[in-house]
């Protein structure tokens, strides 16, 4: 019995994946530029002033554990990028909340995980997107050119993403 909890630990809790914000950004965004060339329209361009102000808006949704489109000083993705002295024509803003791990055990009183990769989150939260309607018609818009991702990994091992669109 010892040799096969001992195995499932080993099985599951292999090292925490070195999760980049920056890698994952990038993948998530060409996760979402792949779902608009399948449905033939042109990708979006990476705006880093964007992906500045959505990296702040997950970094803020880690740091005060909420998942929303407006945070907890009433801000809405306007005002962030009003803030910001960005203006656009077309505003508009995807935010996911996922996960370092796909599944957490209790095994002889210790929890063990089995960790996500970060093609496997980046993948996941596009699916996630493209699932819900509000959210896919943000990504599949004409009316958009440019995007900014920002992610930030807050300290409960949960992936906060944010896409803002202009």
């Amino acid at each position: 019995m010892k040799l096969a909890v001992a195995l499932l630990i080993m099985l599951f809790q292999s090292q925490r994946p070195d999760v980049h914000v920056t890698s994952l950004e990038k993948a998530v965004f060409e996760q979402v530029n792949a779902e608009r060339i399948r449905a033939r329209l042109p990708a979006l361009q990476l705006d880093p002033r964007l992906s500045d102000i959505a990296r702040a808006h997950s970094e803020d949704m880690a740091r005060n554990n909420f998942v929303a489109h407006i945070n907890p000083a009433g801000q809405t993705p306007m005002d962030r990028l009003k803030a910001a002295g960005k203006s656009c024509m077309f505003v508009a803003e995807n935010i996911y909340q996922n996960n370092l791990y796909h599944r957490a055990l209790t095994v002889a009183a210790q929890i063990v995980y089995e960790w996500n990769s970060e093609s496997k989150i980046a993948m996941s939260s596009v699916r996630g997107w493209m699932d819900s309607p509000g959210h896919r018609v943000n990504i599949l818009s004409s009316r958009a050119a440019k995007t900014g991702l920002g992610v930030a990994i807050g300290g409960d091992l949960k992936v906060y993403i944010t896409q803002e669109f202009c």
